[in-house]
């Protein structure tokens, strides 16, 4: 065995005008999944509360919906009893001088 636990990287994962958190688990974290039972690896997913992009005047391509994204994340990863859960985070820090 080359690993003991695969963590896939969810950041840049989601396109939440077709693709709301429950479908990308059903069609994606799901099937990683079982292919990782299949290799004997434990899973172990990172999760993320989104982005506040906009406050910058960007697109907020990942928004939190007042917490309602990070909790979906939670409690379907929960279920699937994976190794652990970490907890990400993707703000852009804007540095001006």
């Amino acid at each position: 065995m080359m690993t003991d636990a695969l963590m896939p990287w969810p950041v840049g994962a989601f396109d939440f005008k077709f693709d709301p958190y429950p479908d990308h688990h059903r069609t994606v974290v799901l099937p990683d999944i079982e292919l990782t039972n299949q290799w004997g690896v434990d899973y172990a997913p990172a999760i993320l509360p989104g982005s506040s992009d906009a406050k910058d005047g960007h697109p907020n391509d990942t928004p939190r919906f007042q917490g309602q994204f990070y909790t979906e994340q939670t409690n379907l990863l929960v279920q699937d009893k994976p190794l652990f859960l970490f907890s990400a985070m993707n703000e852009r820090a804007r540095w001006r001088s």
